[in-house]
């Protein structure tokens, strides 16, 4: 198998993985074959690659970080809390810390693990998707900068509920009024609320609401801040994973801060399984396998002219990839 950008390349091709709608509904079982018409209503849908078949690369393996089941059903419990939010201006606290700790529970946490599979057709305004990959990015984050299961369990919550202020007013006032809301609760700890109210400030002081900055940022912000742009960027714009890192990293010392972006690029695998890339020698080949801790330099399978190579670009340190080859 391997991935495939939606064009008229792969019409008459052979999908590999099923394609739900954020309902839950199948829009595609597997090995469905794609059309003309299929392909334009994936990308109303919002979807923009899928895994297709393909033999020559059979042994590409994808590990989902949520499995699909398990992340429908957690997308509508959250729709659900969401929607008694807007029109009752309550929650139960119980509820989400149970969320975020099934949640936890559930991550397969590897360097293979595909963090955002696109797979499930949503927009750009679903809010429950994009708080869903929020949190499960938030808590690798924490991971990787060691905090404790206390700490990943207030840094879930904050990052669950980040944007919870747009239920209740308008885009511009969201960051205050999800913060006056979530500190109601006495069961959220204050380092999970203010996650609301500050992960739209920069570490240079232009972010709003206060036009804080630096060390008056408190960590998990900094963290959901990243969080956010990485999922924003990669849903609106259809970037792939490591245009979006380039993109943020010309805003690290501005928007974000240096020392917890060097965290977030050790768990964001920019060219993920199953990826057609070239190598900087003109050869071309598909991502096969992460190295952990080095997402720019995976192992790469490459058939030329009946023979099969595996490149580890840990071992072949004078080759790079120079571009996606869809």
């Amino acid at each position: 198998m391997r991935l495939a950008q939606l064009n008229d390349k792969i019409i008459g091709r052979k999908l590999e993985m099923p394609v739900f709608s954020s309902e839950g509904t199948t829009i595609l079982s597997k090995d469905s074959f794609l059309t003309e018409r299929i392909i334009t209503r994936l990308k109303q849908l919002g979807i923009r690659t899928v895994y297709i078949v393909d033999e020559s690369y059979e042994d590409v393996v994808i590990q989902e970080l949520l499995d699909t089941t398990f992340r429908l059903k957690t997308i509508k419990t959250l729709r659900q809390i969401f929607d008694q939010v807007k029109k009752k201006k309550n929650l139960n606290p119980y509820e989400i810390k149970r969320m975020v700790s099934d949640i936890s529970d559930n991550m397969s946490i590897s360097e293979n693990s595909i963090i955002t599979f696109d797979n499930i057709g949503s927009n750009d305004t679903d809010i429950c998707n994009h708080s869903l990959n929020i949190m499960m990015l938030s808590i690798l984050v924490g991971i990787a900068r060691g905090y404790n299961s206390l700490q990943l369990a207030d840094l879930g919550v904050g990052a669950l509920l980040h944007d919870v202020g747009k239920l209740i007013t308008d885009e511009k006032s969201h960051p205050e009024a999800g913060f006056q809301f979530l500190r109601m609760y006495r069961e959220f700890s204050a380092t999970s609320y203010i996650c609301a109210y500050t992960h739209h400030e920069n570490v240079d002081g232009t972010g709003y609401p206060r036009k804080i900055k630096g060390d008056q940022i408190y960590d998990y912000a900094k963290i959901v801040s990243l969080c956010n742009e990485y999922d924003i960027l990669q849903s609106s714009n259809s970037f792939l994973p490591h245009e979006v890192l380039e993109r943020i990293s010309a805003d690290v010392g501005k928007k974000f801060s240096e020392e917890h972006y060097k965290d977030f690029i050790k768990v964001i695998y920019c060219y993920p399984n199953g990826l057609p890339i070239k190598l900087s020698n003109g050869t071309e080949g598909v991502v096969v396998m992460q190295n952990k801790n080095f997402p720019q330099r995976p192992v790469v399978k490459i058939k030329n002219a009946g023979t099969t190579n595996y490149v580890n670009l840990m071992e072949s340190l004078n080759l790079f990839i120079e571009a996606v080859a869809f």
